[in-house]
């Protein structure tokens, strides 16, 4: 890189209104080209050169001016390639060996989980006996919410109550919970 291309990166860089507005159009470029660190030393660049040469009204005026022709510029030029086979797309790995690339089969594992959901499901109703209050807990545990101290002040503001009684209450279905599961 040469020494005056890093003193016009840094004159266009001293304006944050310029780094929003190239940050903003490498976030709506990233996917159209390979390298976006490259489309962005080139908006630094440009915008700095003009600073210092020319007499500029609006510094965002011109910036927006320079990162719309660079952006039409790198899509046209320096576009991201086109994949013509699944064999382009393998790799190698640190050994040096060929890694193949597989493609996952997304319909073999549907069936498998809607099958769990319906076995979830038929589970839930089976502990929960129809309360609703249960069935609340049982969706809760599914979802991933484990906290019961959370879990009860949620519990607290939807069906009323103190979250300390609650949560002993969710501590008791637990166990009764587990008791029941080991016994079917």
């Amino acid at each position: 890189m040469k020494k005056d291309n890093l003193i016009f990166i840094e004159e266009a860089m001293r304006f944050p209104e310029v780094i929003r507005l190239v940050s903003e159009a490498s976030d709506r470029l990233w996917f159209k080209v390979n390298d976006v660190t490259s489309f962005e030393h080139t908006c630094y660049r440009n915008i700095g050169l003009a600073l210092v040469n020319e007499k500029v009204r609006s510094v965002a005026g011109i910036a927006t001016r320079i990162i719309s022709r660079a952006e039409a510029w790198h899509v046209k030029n320096r576009g991201k390639e086109a994949i013509m086979s699944l064999e382009s797309l393998a790799g190698y790995d640190d050994e040096g060996s060929l890694l193949v690339y597989e493609i996952v089969d997304a319909m073999a594992n549907t069936e498998r989980q809607v099958v769990s959901e319906i076995r979830q499901k038929e589970i839930a109703t089976f502990l929960a006996e129809g309360d609703d209050f249960k069935v609340a807990i049982l969706n809760a545990w599914a979802d991933g919410y484990e906290n019961e101290s959370e879990l009860s002040r949620v519990l607290a503001n939807s069906f009323g109550g103190k979250s300390s009684y609650i949560r002993r209450q969710i501590q008791r279905f637990r166990k009764e919970c587990k008791k029941r599961l080991i016994a079917a």
